[in-house]
């Protein structure tokens, strides 16, 4: 029988979505690494950078510094609706994340999608 594997699903909700940072410092305090990562909104940055091999600490230690005032805090979380995703990410400095592309591709796309629900099991 094989090891179980874990797959995570991160959700969006502004700055609620912040909330997953503590779990995946417990993740890594385990030494427990997800199969699989999926997100939405926020929950999709911090998994993007958590897939890219940031560590929780390192995404804590940037979020931290992204909303260290409250008024930082308020501008990143309301801001424009109608900034594109990569304008977003170089505002919120997620551009230092160093990922490129291919990389990214790699990790929002599955290798292979299942035909039927069956396969999906």
């Amino acid at each position: 029988m094989s090891d179980p594997r874990i797959g995570l699903a991160l959700g969006g909700g502004s700055a609620r979505g912040l909330a997953h940072i503590p779990m995946l410092e417990v993740f890594d305090e385990m030494g427990l690494k997800p199969s699989v990562i999926a997100g939405c909104s926020i929950g999709a940055l911090i998994g993007a950078a958590y897939a890219g091999g940031m560590s929780a600490k390192d995404i804590r230690e940037r979020a931290e510094k992204l909303l260290s005032t409250r008024v930082d805090a308020m501008r990143h979380i309301f801001g424009s609706p109608r900034a594109r995703v990569t304008d977003l990410l170089a505002l919120r400095g997620f551009s230092s994340l160093h990922i490129d592309g291919e990389t990214l591709v790699k990790l929002a796309l599955p290798e292979t999608l299942p035909h039927t629900l069956d396969e999906l099991s």
